[in-house]
């Protein structure tokens, strides 16, 4: 990043500059407008809803700022403040001359884009208190603007909080909703008064109640009727017997005889229980069984019945007794036909309330019968009533809730307080410098953008010698500086070079020479290959070495020359120059005429090849004839390995093309003792080198990395390699 940022910092400088002298010029140009501030407190918010029947809760609910999750309500209070209807409503009644300023026309919109866009409300996190601020260029019209706007803001506020809807709509359906309560509640009376209940509930008890009152009187006066029947019988017997002299009279005589007390009270029991008789005939026919008037009469007779009944049984003779006493003063068969009269009418009494209670009875049953036919009826209709009755409270609770909110006044809401009305205005100078900050933040991103784009994406070229160690995992041997001689000179290049017209010639100086400015690096790299081989324990002669590169023009054959130049000078053995180049017909330019031998004549039987300027050093071309310019194939280089490993060569240097599609150096590489692979930092692409790298170890070559013309740093501390 470091090296990014230094080898384009007169980009970024510029660039900087720019940004500063564009922020300079608009700070003298822009003129900041007046803004003012205000400050309202935000208690709770009170959200009310219409709501509808049968719904959980009253539709009103309660939030505040402090609660959890209380930032959304403030955050929904501001966006309410900055909603584009606030301000456009405002900017209607303020009209936007006062808005936008004297000859500004009649542009509603225009004027509502201001207030919205000069609008900024804050609220802290957790807090309740939210500051506006409005900004404006005219200092008298800040502050007033920004009074309508929270006069606005509360006005719209209960609106969305607290409308329920549409007034005169709600009045008209709670209208509508009364008028069905009442006919349906008119419906219900009706029905109840033909059938003449309160409710079915209680019409349904009274009526069994009625019924078994009724069931039991039957039953009670069906045995009554027995009993009157049997007495009726006993007495019309009596009478017969005392008529006629049979023994029966005998027979009375014989029963023991009735003091004149018991037959008193057996009289006044008898005459009572008549009395009792009549009188409920009398109340039957004007009451029900379940007056208390008749109960009262039914519990008389039957305490009288039970009186006389126990004195018939404790005295026998009653009866006797009875009929012989009343002989004296009316004669026997007078009294008896008073008592079977009695007796008669009592029966008779009897019968007819049996009738009574049975026609009763079958009332009730057909009564009972009529209300569980009209049950569901009344149920529909209470069930009715009790859904409009809900309707109705919701709706009327709703219309008084509306009411209640289209009367209350924004300024003395009790949830929002203003704590602080609009401020005095004040020049706003943040924006400006804000303006400015950006301008040259602006400049110096731009010059960034600019270095970084042009490094990481466009110039895809290796940068130094550490990239190539770490990111494409290939081992350095050396790293070249970009140097020349004091004296220009022409560097010998593969051939790729092209020659201006307009140039000048310059003299040619060889690699070998000692005064070239590659020999100390061509020597050092020497040493370091020898003490590479020695360390990898290759002592076979003679020992390969390739010289190639990913791009034309790296400076190959300078190397090349210099490193078989320096290689000969130890005089070790013979050295062997090998030009595989031989895509062009000249050969090199170093060897100053002489005739270079190709590979096949060389290593034939009885060959000499052609030697340079040093005794040691000889020079070939990658051949088959000489003369020829037939590439050396792969196959013809294995088959003169073996001839090369017996010749008395100690070191052969191939002087490589570079690594292309069309070239053998792949290849070959595979029967190198070591290939050097040259990379010119900022023009040799990175893929390059990594696809050469992995084409030719695939092969099994043994690939180092030479950095070449390495340009000198201004930072030394950030240069990976030794100067």
């Amino acid at each position: 990043m470091l090296h990014i940022l230094f080898r384009n910092k007169w980009k970024i400088i510029f660039f900087s500059l720019l940004g500063v002298g564009v922020a300079a010029y608009l700070y003298r140009t822009i003129v900041p407008p007046y803004e003012s501030t205000a400050e309202l407190m935000v208690k709770y918010v009170v959200d009310s809803s219409v709501t509808t029947p049968g719904a959980p809760g009253d539709g009103v609910e309660v939030r505040s700022p402090s609660d959890r999750g209380g930032d959304g309500v403030m955050n929904t209070e501001m966006e309410i403040l900055t909603s584009w209807d606030l301000a456009r409503s405002v900017a209607e009644k303020l009209g936007p001359d006062r808005i936008l300023g004297p000859g500004t026309g009649t542009n509603v919109l225009a004027a509502a884009a201001q207030i919205k866009r000069s609008l900024s409300p804050v609220a802290p996190r957790r807090g309740n208190i939210m500051e506006v601020t409005y900004s404006n260029p005219r200092a008298d019209a800040v502050a007033p603007i920004l009074d309508a706007i929270i006069q606005r803001y509360l006005e719209v506020h209960i609106q969305v909080h607290r409308s329920l809807g549409n007034f005169d709509a709600l009045q008209r359906e709670t209208d509508t909703m009364r008028q069905n309560l009442r006919d349906a509640q008119n419906e219900l009376s009706k029905l109840k008064s033909s059938l003449g209940i309160t409710t079915i509930a209680d019409a349904k008890k009274e009526l069994s109640a009625q019924m078994q009152a009724a069931e039991t009187a039957i039953t009670e006066t069906m045995a009554d009727i027995a009993q009157r029947q049997a007495r009726l019988d006993a007495l019309q017997h009596a009478a017969a017997s005392q008529s006629a002299g049979s023994p029966a009279t005998n027979s009375v005589a014989l029963l023991a005889p009735v003091d004149e007390r018991t037959l008193e009270q057996y009289r006044l029991v008898s005459e009572r229980l008549a009395f009792y008789r009549r009188h409920e005939l009398e109340l039957i026919g004007q009451f029900t069984p379940e007056h208390p008037a008749v109960k009262q009469v039914q519990e008389d007779i039957a305490s009288a019945e039970k009186q006389k009944h126990d004195l018939e049984v404790a005295n026998p003779a009653l009866l006797q007794t009875a009929l012989a006493t009343s002989g004296k003063s009316g004669g026997p068969i007078a009294r008896s036909g008073t008592d079977l009269s009695l007796e008669t009418a009592e029966l008779i009494g009897s019968q007819a309330r049996l009738s009574t209670y049975t026609n009763q009875l079958a009332s009730l049953k057909g009564q009972l019968v009529k209300l569980q036919e009209s049950e569901n009826q009344v149920t529909d209709l209470e069930r009715r009533v009790a859904q409009l009755e809900s309707a109705y409270t919701t709706s009327d609770s709703n219309l008084q809730r509306a009411r209640f909110n289209a009367a209350l006044d924004p300024n003395n809401m009790p949830n929002i307080t203003v704590v602080q009305t609009p401020s005095a205005p004040v020049r706003d100078n943040l924006m400006r410098y804000k303006i400015c900050g950006g301008a040259i933040a602006a400049g110096l991103a731009l010059g960034l953008g600019l270095a970084f784009v042009r490094e990481l994406v466009f110039d895809q070229s290796v940068r130094n010698p550490m990239e190539i160690e770490t990111r494409m995992q290939l081992p350095m041997f050396m790293s070249i500086p970009l140097l020349s001689d004091r004296h220009p000179v022409r560097l010998l290049t593969n051939g790729s070079g092209k020659k201006s017209k307009d140039a000048e010639p310059r003299p040619e100086r060889a690699p070998w020479e000692v005064s070239h400015f590659i020999r100390p690096y061509s020597d050092a790299l020497r040493d370091r290959l020898i003490m590479y081989f020695q360390l990898k324990n290759i002592h076979h002669k003679p020992k390969l070495v390739a010289v190639t590169s990913c791009s034309e023009g790296a400076g190959t054959t300078t190397l090349a020359a210099s490193l078989a130049a320096s290689l000969s000078e130890t005089g070790d053995g013979k050295v062997l120059l090998v030009d595989m180049n031989v895509s062009r017909p000249e050969m090199h330019p170093f060897f100053r005429g002489n005739l270079a031998s190709s590979l096949t004549d060389l290593f034939d039987a009885g060959a000499k090849p052609s030697h340079g300027q040093y005794d040691n050093l000889y020079l070939a071309t990658g051949t088959e004839r000489n003369g020829t310019v037939t590439p050396l194939v792969p196959s013809k280089f294995y088959e003169m390995l073996p001839r090369m490993r017996s010749s008395d060569f100690d070191y052969i240097i191939f002087d490589m093309p570079a690594v292309k599609q069309t070239s053998a150096t792949v290849a070959l590489s595979g029967f190198m003792d070591k290939v050097l692979l040259l990379v010119e930092p900022g023009k040799t692409n990175r893929e390059s080198v990594k696809r050469a790298t992995q084409l030719m170890r695939q092969q099994h070559a043994d690939v180092a990395g030479v950095v070449n013309r390495l340009p000198a740093s201004a930072m030394k501390w950030l240069q990976p390699d030794l100067a």
